[in-house]
This record gives structure tokens, C-alpha cells and sequence, in this order.
């Protein structure tokens, strides 16, 4: 069976490259699709990673946090001094680089675009010297923000307001379980394990 997928993925990296290609140079168009092209069959992973595939669903994250980069930057990305590198995330840091409405960027997003803009270099620029002296000094962690999820009793609440089984087994698993909505509509029969 097909996987089911509620967000149109492959509608929106369509759309994405679409826009990427009247956003930004060819020169920066041309190597990113050559990243993502690469990443989609694990070229860039590294040699000891779990997993070397990009998804698609990463592959549209990337395009949005590397154009992130070159509308603040200004410049093909493959032409990138340890300068630019340190105007760009002194800029993260500082929130002088801000999303559309003026908000920030949370610290994850910040994250992921060093490591984004990190494996984009390493699989670009082949000299790994240079790419140490561009990317080795960068610091990609960043402190978990908590996220409040629904109490037993809130829970519970719901349970009681369900007018079917089918309603509270579906609300009973998504609780159990911490599935997201799509992970839960692509459990297969298969997938599950009974346990006696």
C-alpha cells in the first residue's frame, strides 16, 4: 500500500525548485539542485551516518534554509569566505536575520540551517581544509524548547465526548503511542505486533 501523504510533498519541492530557480542565480540554483539531487540518494551523508538518504520532506527544508543564507548573503554560496560564514551566524545568533513577519527564527531552525549550510559545503567545496576553515568553529546545538502536550486528564475529557469505539481507539492510540498525524494513517496491519 501506498503512503499517505497529507502535506503534498512532492507538490511543494516542485513548486519550491520553481521558486528557487527565479529567486536566486543559476550559478546558486545549480549547485543546489546538485546537493539535493545528491542528498535524495546519499552522496552527502558521511561515511559512519545512520542514515544516508535525505527525504523529500528534509530536501524542502533545505532549499528554504539555504535561500535563507543567500538573500542575507548575497552571494553564490560555493564562493564563501570564513568572513561571510562569520557575518551569517553572528547574524543568526544576533537575530539580525529574520524571518518574513519580523519574528525569529527559533533556535532549532538556526540549527539546522548551520548543519544544512555545514553538508552543503562539504559536498561542494572538495577541499576538506577549506571547508574546515568555513565551517569548524560553528556551534549547531541548541536547547530543546519543552512543548506542552494534552494531560491524562485532558485525555480523558476527550475519551469522554467520543460517540464511537472506532472514535476512542483512534484518540486512545495517537495518546499511547505520540504519533504524529501522517506516522498514524501510514500504521499498516503488518506494522503491528501482538503482544499476548
Amino acid at each position: 500500500m501506498e503512503k499517505i501523504d497529507i502535506h503534498d510533498t512532492q507538490g511543494d519541492y516542485d513548486k519550491a525548485l520553481i521558486h528557487l530557480k527565479k529567486d536566486v542565480s543559476k550559478r546558486n540554483y545549480d549547485v543546489i539542485k546538485t546537493f539535493l539531487d545528491a542528498s535524495a540518494i546519499g552522496k552527502t551523508a558521511r561515511k559512519n551516518a545512520h542514515k544516508k538518504q535525505v527525504g523529500m520532506r528534509a530536501r524542502l527544508k533545505n532549499i528554504f534554509l539555504l535561500k535563507v543564507a543567500i538573500k542575507f548573503l548575497k552571494k553564490d554560496l560555493d564562493k564563501l569566505e570564513v568572513i561571510d560564514m562569520e557575518k551569517l551566524i553572528k547574524g543568526f545568533n544576533e537575530n539580525k536575520i529574520r524571518k518574513v513577519n519580523g519574528d525569529n527564527y527559533s533556535e532549532q531552525t538556526k540549527s539546522n540551517l548551520k548543519i544544512t549550510l555545514i553538508a552543503f559545503l562539504r559536498y561542494t567545496i572538495k577541499d576538506s581544509s577549506r571547508v574546515a576553515e568555513l565551517t569548524d568553529w560553528i556551534e549547531t546545538s541548541f536547547k530543546n524548547k519543552e512543548i506542552p502536550a494534552l494531560t491524562e486528564e485532558e485525555i480523558m475529557k476527550l475519551l469522554s465526548k467520543c460517540y464511537t469505539l472506532q472514535q476512542k481507539v483512534l484518540i486512545s492510540c495517537l495518546f499511547d503511542t505520540g504519533a504524529r498525524i501522517e506516522e498514524f494513517l501510514n500504521i499498516r496491519l503488518s506494522d503491528v505486533i501482538e503482544v499476548k
